[in-house]
């Protein structure tokens, strides 16, 4: 799995790249249990992506006999431009007000 701020990536055995449109993934032994703890716990409104995950892993260490409640979690920041770039107006915008 290759991921960034802006996307992820799957990557499988015969070197195929597989865009992940939902956001979510999984792999490994226990992958399937944490995948779909994830996908169930995705409406709660109060969770962030951190805890979802979290949870969803200790799910899967619950159910897996292969996955253990050891992780590691690593956190992307998306970098956010603290400047504001304003553009004059132009005559077309001007004379559609």
């Amino acid at each position: 799995m290759v991921s960034d701020q802006e996307i992820t990536v799957l990557l499988d055995g015969s070197g195929n790249c597989i865009e992940i449109e939902d956001g979510l993934v999984a792999i490994g032994s226990g992958g399937l249990y944490a995948q779909s703890a994830a996908i169930a716990m995705m409406d709660n409104d109060y969770l962030t992506a951190e805890d979802i995950a979290r949870k969803a892993m200790h799910i899967a260490g619950d159910l897996c006999v292969y996955t253990n409640h050891t992780n590691t979690i690593e956190i992307l920041i998306k970098e956010v431009s603290s400047t504001i770039h304003l553009k004059k107006p132009s005559l077309a915008t001007i004379q559609l007000m």
